[in-house]
């Protein structure tokens, strides 16, 4: 079937000259909208083979201290991603990486409270049951080495020995906010089995927790955290990427009071915090990918290469010298601290509450 041309852009809606193969607006071919399967393919490679390029080009100037940033505003927006969408690929990236290393760490890193209390709780119902069903043997076959096996087995399964021992943890240990001094503050030790077998109120009425709804608050949500741990923290991760976006904007206003007197406008700073932050978070899912594979956290000391390169960009892109830019590195990385810190505090007490 013949591939008419057309008299305007199907793609952009230009109008077209006469007789025009492409658009002058888009570069889109002029046709009716039809492609052969040739076509296709050819079309499918060349955007294939663009985007690898454009990814490499991309990740090889931002890879050098400043260059991604100089180069997008000397014009060159084409070349390179757009930086916020080159952010959220970094974050993408990041989180991959973290969910990776969770799932290889097992639950003796993350889930190890939640299944510990499950353990218990199945163990103590087990032990019971046993110790009835030994019981009716004894009365039905009262014979010595019939009652001194069965102790023998009770005291391997741990009934005289595992389970005297009432293995707890201190719900509130991992979230102090009972006041500002330690006297305010409220611990209470739950043995593991119960809080896999008893509910919030159960627990709460059990254990006489002060009134107030602070304190009932915080007693429920330790609760919830103890037992969906690993849940909790993919939840505080999600939660951390949001308050890491929101500070973009807070860290190109320190940025701008540094340099309040050079000639940057203000989205140029911003646009600087999501370049550096984009090397950071490759970074350290390079990291955390290379833990996996060599089995060893002797990897962790690229992150030194942080600070070098967020000095060095500074340096790049603002133009100043050393002295001054060590100056306003230090300043920088000070509020940095200030802001993130606050930031991480909120959302963390967020999580815990919203969990």
């Amino acid at each position: 079937m013949e591939n008419k041309p057309t008299q305007t852009c199907r793609n952009c809606g230009h109008p077209l000259p006469e007789g025009a193969k492409f658009c002058p607006a888009c570069s889109q071919k002029n046709s009716d909208g039809r492609l052969t399967f040739g076509e296709l393919g050819r079309q499918f490679l060349s955007n294939f083979l663009d985007l690898d390029n454009r990814i490499f080009k991309t990740l090889g100037a931002l890879a050098v201290p400043g260059k991604l940033t100089s180069e997008y505003f000397k014009g060159k927006h084409i070349r390179f991603y757009h930086p916020v969408r080159l952010f959220l690929f970094s974050v993408a990236v990041l989180i991959a990486a973290i969910t990776i290393n969770i799932n290889k760490a097992g639950l003796d890193g993350i889930d190890i409270m939640a299944k510990k209390a499950e353990r218990a709780h199945y163990k103590k119902e087990l032990y019971h049951r046993l110790d009835s069903v030994i019981t009716d043997v004894k009365t039905i076959y009262p014979e010595t080495i019939v009652a001194t096996a069965f102790d023998s087995l009770v005291y391997r399964f741990g009934g005289k020995k595992g389970l005297a021992v009432s293995d707890s943890i201190e719900i509130t240990g991992a979230f102090e906010f009972g006041g500002s001094s330690a006297k305010e503050r409220h611990f209470i030790k739950v043995p593991l089995e119960e809080l896999a077998e008893m509910s919030e109120n159960e627990l709460w009425e059990k254990y006489h927790v002060e009134e107030g709804i602070w304190n009932k608050m915080m007693f429920s949500q330790n609760i919830r955290v103890m037992k969906n741990t690993k849940n909790f923290v993919f939840y505080l991760l999600g939660n951390i990427i949001w308050m890491v976006l929101i500070m973009m904007p807070m860290l190109a206003l320190a940025l701008k009071l540094l340099y309040i007197r050079r000639p940057y406008f203000y989205y140029e700073h911003l646009l600087f915090s999501f370049h550096t932050h984009t090397f950071i978070f490759i970074l350290y899912a390079l990291i955390l990918i290379l833990q996996i594979l060599t089995k060893t956290e002797d990897v962790q000391f690229l992150g030194f290469a942080v600070p070098v390169y967020l000095y060095m960009s500074m340096k790049r892109f603002y133009g100043q010298g050393w002295i001054k830019t060590i100056v306003k590195f230090l300043l920088a990385s000070f509020m940095y601290v200030f802001i993130f810190a606050g930031a991480m505090m909120l959302t963390t007490l967020a999580s815990v509450f919203l969990f």
